[in-house]
């Protein structure tokens, strides 16, 4: 829960930055922040593992392409979408997508494969990105 919270203020904080820096993207105040982060990360939530799913397969280019322009668009259905936030146009989406963290709630475990080695089975206990999980250093304290 803990980093569900961090990763809120982490993206509100972007957003309203985002509104301050690029010129075309209004948010009238704070309720319409905090209800722009939360529609942020449901448009991310559902198109973007679709849009992975589909073009991962083809290549890692085409990925990285259609990941900045999901991005783009996400940012700009915003306008639509959240009461209290204006988007003027595509271009205030695309610089707005290139300041905008990509901070989305992820679960407190490693969102990245486990880990292997030449010789070993993918290990469940250990992440490719910070090590062992909170159950595997629970149970080593034991």
């Amino acid at each position: 829960m803990r980093h569900v919270a961090v990763s809120f203020v982490v993206a509100f904080i972007g957003l309203t930055a985002m509104a301050w820096v690029v010129p075309g993207i209004h948010i009238r105040d704070f309720e319409a922040a905090v209800l722009a982060v939360l529609v942020f990360w449901a448009l991310n939530l559902f198109f973007r593992p679709v849009a992975l799913a589909l073009f991962a397969p083809i290549s890692t280019a085409l990925v990285v392409l259609v990941s900045l322009v999901l991005q783009v668009v996400v940012i700009f259905l915003l306008g639509p979408l959240t009461p209290g936030v204006d988007i003027d146009d595509v271009g205030a989406a695309f610089w707005g997508s290139w300041s905008m963290p990509s901070s989305t709630p992820c679960s407190p475990r490693c969102s990245r494969s486990p880990t292997t080695t030449p010789t070993s089975a993918p290990s469940s206990d250990a992440c490719a990105c910070s090590g062992p999980t909170r159950s595997t250093r629970r149970n080593q304290a034991s």
